[in-house]
């Protein structure tokens, strides 16, 4: 598909290999989408949090409509790990679901992605990929501004800047949308930088817990300590109600903590194999 979008007096080109359908009501064409695809059993891969808010409703009473068998997979988080996808994959393979439905945000959508592809390749999404790209073992990637990624240093990541993106992307798609989109995000990134992102004395670089995890578990990990208030009687908190994963936590590569907010990784990852196991 190739279309021309005039918006505000900018124009606009999209390139797409399949069917979109925008605009108010389109959940309700869910059920005659799934029937022209032969669909017969639909998972609906979402959050719990927009399953809660009644988000869904629209795709699921068009589904209803069109008495089409379907499921929902509620489990989906924030910048989701590959084991969410694999979990999702194996409900699909398991129960005989035929088509999924991702409803929500990117995270739901990149998830319902993944599931699909794994649903006709059995096994995991990290060896899939793997195999796909010839490689022994996939890491870490971070995108960031040069002059972000220069006041951060060497953090534990390959990094990869904005400008190298808007460099190599632009020697093959010369005006496309999302490179002038990425030449006005370095333009403006100065106004647009979060202020409320602050790191400590000691710190290096702010990482998920669940990062910090399975980086170190991979012997992959450049940081020792790590802190947040209150320190490791804070972090044992965070663990034993279920909120370390998505928390961000400071990271040092510091031999020995410089006060009582910081802590080793060691003592984090140990806690957390005794309590989740």
């Amino acid at each position: 598909m190739k279309s021309e979008v005039s918006m505000m007096g900018m124009m606009h080109r999209f390139l797409s290999p399949t069917k979109i359908i925008l605009g108010n009501g389109a959940a309700s064409q869910a059920g005659e989408e799934v029937r022209k695809l032969g669909g017969k059993r639909a998972l609906i891969v979402t959050d719990n949090g927009v399953l809660k808010a009644g988000l869904s409703g629209g795709v699921e009473k068009s589904l209803k409509a069109r008495k089409i068998d379907f499921g929902i997979f509620d489990k989906v988080e924030a910048e989701p790990p590959a084991r969410i996808i694999d979990e999702c994959a194996r409900v699909v393979l398991d129960e005989g679901y035929d088509i999924v439905i991702g409803v929500g945000g990117g995270s739901s959508l990149d998830v319902a992605k993944g599931v699909s592809i794994m649903a006709a390749n059995k096994g995991k999404i990290l060896d899939y990929l793997k195999k796909c790209l010839s490689i022994d073992k996939i890491v870490h990637c971070a995108l960031l501004p040069q002059k972000l990624a220069s006041q951060l240093g060497d953090f534990g990541y390959p990094v990869v800047t904005w400008e190298q993106i808007r460099d190599e992307y632009g020697r093959i798609y010369q005006g496309d949308y999302f490179l002038e989109l990425l030449k006005i995000s370095l333009e403006l990134y100065g106004d647009l930088v979060s202020r409320g992102v602050s790191f400590g004395q000691y710190a290096e670089a702010k990482m998920r817990g669940e990062d910090i995890y399975n980086l170190y578990k991979a012997n992959e990990l450049n940081m020792i300590i790590m802190g947040r208030s209150r320190g490791l009687q804070g972090a044992y908190s965070d663990i034993r109600l279920d909120r370390w994963r998505n928390q961000h936590y400071e990271t040092s590569s510091v031999t020995e903590p410089p006060n009582s907010n910081w802590f080793f990784v060691k003592q984090f990852v140990e806690r957390i194999d005794v309590i989740v196991g």
